[in-house]
């Protein structure tokens, strides 16, 4: 659902892989979500998988900046 609503969305995920603070990041969220769900916490899985799906909307604007040519711009898609 969310690579249908944004276009850009599965270019950050593989962007996000290809730099290693956001990639270690993620391995660390992944371990954390595993562990919970093994506990089955599901209180703190939730609250753990809300706050890996929004850190992509954080990391974007880093990952914009060091990959600019790797987006269109709102105007260039217009054009398209």
């Amino acid at each position: 659902m969310v690579a249908s609503t944004n276009p850009h969305y599965n270019r950050l995920r593989v962007l996000t892989v290809q730099n290693a603070a956001t990639f270690d990041g993620a391995v660390r969220q992944h371990e954390v979500m595993m562990d919970q769900i093994r506990r089955r916490d599901i209180d703190a899985l939730c609250r753990e998988l809300t706050d890996h799906v929004r850190k992509i909307i954080a990391e974007k604007n880093v990952l914009l900046q060091l990959y600019p040519d790797y987006f269109a711009t709102a105007q260039q898609e217009m054009k398209l």
